[in-house]
């Protein structure tokens, strides 16, 4: 039977100076939040933007535009679905909803214009 010699090496400095770095990086990352991911007051919220986005729209129409629309979200993206009264209506709501921190498309497959 054979002996095996290990050698253990120290870590230079920089390495360690490295390997602060991108832990303090990663850090820094989970500590913001992804636009589409704000809450109403800031905090975190898996569905922030389709509830900024919802608020957005009540503040600038009636309930009874907004009673059959259903608005979700699928990471950036703002999907609006149900029926609406007009095409200029919808047009609206979209130019609404791309104008909301973190929303990068407006899909509106889903809405039927009445």
């Amino acid at each position: 039977m054979t002996k095996t010699s290990v050698q253990l090496r120290e870590f230079s400095t920089t390495a360690t100076a490295a390997a602060s770095d991108s832990e303090s990086g990663l850090c820094s990352l989970f500590a913001t939040i992804p636009p589409e991911r704000i809450g109403l007051n800031g905090e975190y919220d898996h569905h922030g933007l389709v509830k900024r986005v919802w608020q957005a729209l009540r503040v600038r129409f009636s309930a009874r535009d907004l009673e059959k629309l259903r608005v979700m979200q699928r990471g950036k993206v703002v999907i609006f679905l149900g029926s609406v009264a007009s095409l200029e209506v919808l047009k609206h709501f979209v130019s609404i909803a791309r104008e909301i921190e973190g929303a990068i498309d407006v899909e509106t497959h889903g809405v039927r214009i009445k």
